[in-house]
């Protein structure tokens, strides 16, 4: 029983992990506020790729920014 507890709070801590980078996501404009619902619950679910992918595209234009001169 209480394996199944650990498991439901890990899936539950996930999801609600997903639910606010979706949220910053949607603040930050970098989704679009009027969303389709398959976007959103995508973006909620794979919320540690899309994290990585936004970090590579910020990071992208400011490699020069890292190295010292």
């Amino acid at each position: 029983m209480n394996t199944y507890l650990l498991i439901f709070f890990i899936l539950l801590g996930y999801l609600h992990l997903g639910w606010c980078w979706a949220d910053i996501c949607t603040s930050m404009a970098w989704l679009k506020k009027q969303r389709p619902r398959l976007a959103y619950a995508l973006t909620i679910l794979l919320w540690p790729v899309s994290m990585m992918m936004m970090d590579s595209n910020l990071t992208e234009g400011h490699e020069d920014d890292y190295h010292e001169e």
